[in-house]
């Protein structure tokens, strides 16, 4: 057989990989400490990683341009609860205006509606959709009124304290 004719050190880590991975054996000197290095290697407490995700991120935000002259705007996004708590949106602001209101179309005796929602909730774990013919958020009296291309910091507060800020892009949006 070839490999019977190969020497390779066996007295090192390297040798021992290639005894256990063209021979199918071991001398057990390096075993130990190789596997513990794999060990580390493949857990999350060894896990070098100390990024977490944010308790709840906002992204996707676009808002659909309104037509010339007018200062109501519509936005739309997706809101990802990571925390282990339903979260309650309380307060909505950005610097473009101070009156924005969460909104949901409905249908009602054939018509197709929207009014204001006083609270909206995200599940712990869940995410909510802010799209249009469901909910979305209303900008009333936009300073200055966003044009295609540009964007603006949206903030989203809720009950507990937790805030989620995202960029909301302006776009002309398909009808």
């Amino acid at each position: 057989m070839l490999i019977d004719c190969v020497k390779w050190p066996k007295t090192t880590i390297y040798g021992e990989i290639l005894n256990v991975i063209f021979l199918g054996s071991f001398t057990g000197r390096f075993f130990v400490p190789l596997l513990l290095l794999c060990l580390m290697a493949c857990s999350e407490r060894g896990s070098t990683n100390t990024e977490a995700l944010p308790l709840v991120e906002l992204h996707s935000a676009v808002m659909a341009v309104p037509p010339p002259g007018l200062h109501t705007g519509a936005v739309y996004f997706v809101l990802r609860n990571n925390s282990d708590q339903t979260l309650i949106v309380n307060h909505i602001h950005s610097p473009i205006s101070d009156h924005i209101e969460v909104h949901r179309n409905y249908y009602e005796e054939g018509l197709m509606k929207m009014r204001p929602v006083p609270h909206v909730s995200v599940v712990a774990g869940g995410k909510m959709r802010f799209e249009p013919g469901g909910y979305h958020l209303m900008v009333f009296d936009m300073s200055p009124t966003p044009e295609i291309g540009s964007s603006f910091e949206l903030t989203i507060e809720f009950e507990n304290g937790i805030t989620a800020t995202g960029i909301v892009v302006a776009k002309r949006l398909a009808q």
